[in-house]
Formats: C-alpha cells, sequence, structure tokens
C-alpha cells in the first residue's frame, strides 16, 4: 500500500472501512484497544517490522481535547504512522516514502528539499516539520548520511480558549524574587492572587503542592523549612519552586504569562539554549525528551524538552538553595 494512500487514513476512526481496508492490506487482524489496566495511556501501536511500519491510534477525546470525562467512550483515531529503515530490527520499508522522500537521502538533501516548502521546521537530533495537517519528524542514520524512519503525525489539539478572560499573569522578575520568601507573605498572595493561588495555599495538603496546571499552566512547590522559635501557627512554608508548561503537557493548560529569558514553548532545544546565559551545569537527554539546569544568580533553571518534535514542554525555576540535578 503507498504512503500516501496510508497518510490520506490519518485521522479516521479505526472502524471506518478505509482504516479497516489499511490493515488488512499489511495482513493484520489486530485492532487498536486501550488497556484497562493502564488508564493513563490512550494510545495504541501495532509495528510489523518485517515491512518496517508501525501504526498508531488514539483516543479520539484524548487527540482531540474533547472533556477528559470522554476519554475511553469515542472512537480510536488512525494519528501516526512510522516508515523504518532501521535493519536488523525492521526491514526498510518498500514502498515510496511521502513527500519525495528516499532513505539513501542524507540529512543536507533532506532539507534542501523540504525547507523550501515554507513549513515551520524545528532541528536537533531530528528534523521536524510542521504542516498544515500533520507533523512531519525525520531520523537519520550513523553520520546522518541517510534516512533511518520517518514520522507523520497528527498533533494533539489544544484545549478550548477559557470562557472568561485571562487574569494577569506575575512577571519573571516578581516570581523570580518570590523564591524563597514563605507562601503567606503578602507579596506572594499579591503576585499570585488573580491566579487563584491564596485559595489553594490555605488548603494545601501534606505533598505541598499546588497544582493549577489544569487552570492556569504551572504548579508551585511548597518547602516545609524546620520549625523556628517564634513562627507563628498555621505557616504554610515557603515558595521553593514553580513550573510552566506546555499546553497538553501532563494535561495541563498553556501558562499565558511570559516565559524566563523569552523562551517560547515553540522553541526548539537549539534556539532555547541560544537564549539562556552560558551552558548548562547538567544536561541529559534520550531518544525523545532531554533536561538541562543552568546555575543563574538568584536561582535554578531547568528546560525540560521534547528531542522528538523539538519543543519545550515546560521551564522550572528553583530558589538557589535547592539543587534539581540527579
Amino acid at each position: 500500500m503507498r504512503a500516501t494512500s496510508i497518510l490520506s487514513q490519518l485521522g479516521r476512526a479505526a472502524t471506518q472501512g478505509g482504516v479497516q481496508a489499511m490493515l488488512d492490506a499489511h495482513g493484520l487482524r489486530w485492532r487498536p484497544a486501550l488497556d484497562p489496566q493502564t488508564p493513563e495511556r490512550f494510545t495504541d501501536w501495532f509495528a510489523l517490522p518485517e515491512q518496517g511500519i508501525e501504526f498508531g491510534f488514539m483516543d479520539e477525546a484524548y487527540l482531540r481535547a474533547e472533556e477528559p470525562g470522554l476519554r475511553g467512550r469515542l472512537p480510536m483515531l488512525f494519528h501516526e504512522v512510522i516508515f523504518y529503515n532501521r535493519p536488523p530490527c525492521h526491514r526498510p520499508y518498500s514502498q515510496a516514502l511521502p513527500y519525495g522522500l528516499d532513505f539513501a537521502f542524507g540529512r543536507a538533501q533532506v532539507q534542501a528539499l523540504l525547507h523550501g516548502n515554507g513549513w515551520p521546521s524545528r532541528a536537533h537530533r531530528r528534523d521536524v516539520w510542521d504542516l498544515p495537517d500533520l507533523r512531519l519528524i525525520v531520523s537519520y542514520g550513523v553520520g546522518e548520511d541517510t534516512i533511518a524512519d520517518v514520522i507523520c503525525c497528527l498533533r494533539e489539539g489544544p484545549w478550548p480558549s477559557l470562557d472568561t478572560s485571562v487574569p494577569p499573569h506575575p512577571s519573571m522578575a516578581t516570581v523570580a524574587s518570590l523564591l524563597g520568601q514563605p507562601v503567606d507573605s503578602p507579596a506572594f498572595r499579591q503576585a499570585f492572587l488573580p491566579l487563584g493561588v491564596g485559595y489553594e495555599v490555605e488548603r494545601l495538603g501534606p505533598e505541598l503542592m499546588i497544582d493549577l496546571r489544569q487552570e492556569f499552566g504551572f504548579d508551585i512547590h511548597v518547602g516545609a523549612p524546620p520549625a523556628q522559635p517564634g513562627r507563628a501557627a498555621g505557616f504554610h512554608g515557603v515558595f521553593d519552586s514553580i513550573t510552566f508548561y506546555r499546553d497538553r503537557d501532563l494535561d495541563a493548560r498553556a501558562w499565558a504569562g511570559e516565559l524566563p529569558f523569552g523562551l517560547s514553548f515553540d522553541d526548539s532545544p537549539a534556539q532555547a539554549f541560544g537564549k539562556l546565559p552560558g551552558r548548562p551545569e547538567e544536561q541529559h537527554e534520550t531518544g525523545l525528551g532531554g533536561s538541562a539546569v543552568w546555575r543563574l544568580r538568584s536561582c535554578w533553571l531547568q528546560v525540560v524538552y521534547s528531542t522528538l518534535d523539538n519543543l519545550v514542554w515546560r521551564v522550572s525555576l528553583f530558589r538557589k538553595e535547592l539543587l534539581p540535578i540527579p
């Protein structure tokens, strides 16, 4: 089955005739389903190493950012396909690749071919292009002189806009200045009052976390320092750290305020690193994600990013007494 015919099925339900015919054409009697034993997972996959292809399906409610209560009740949608050239694990896909690509192309040739289309792109370990209807990800072999795999996938939809106006968000200068301060302090409460933090402080549980990811795209960790003579009863702790989330990361709504040093969630790792001062103190990467930490004058800054989509997932600030390095 041609790659172009496969791509034409993206976004369609697993029960639709075209998707069923696609799976049948590859000899598959398997049909996607969610695993009730892992309710936190909303995808199902089937790889065919001998044919050099893998099919991915995602719960429609999760993919489209529908009401979370609908998850598991709507169809599974065909959302991703991977064409492999990774022997001996995967035999090379035998049909023509989409968008004029060829497994024999090196990275420079791929970039020359695709950059002329005007699609937004990001480069790191892989090259990523955001087409109007899908995301195209190209990985390379050793030496970057051949293509190792081509991923075509649908992007997760954004959360719907809030019905109410977005309240004022504190500046990064204000946030950084409050690190280490008591969360009971007037300055802390004033800075975060429009975002409902005052109410959350009063109901802090033993986990000492203020979780407003789904409302405003951030969470705050509160430190509980040792008891000190004269401390007032009901003291809730100090402002240890704050994390700002990309839309849909850990089901969060996107943080709508500014980020440190002009960072953007749409930055590639290289773009993000170029905005930050000097080299990171620590950096760790895998084939899917990475993390880097910078020591700033008044605090620590951590960037967690995707090495698959080449995007920033989240940004954290930690008070200087803490060290977020494993």
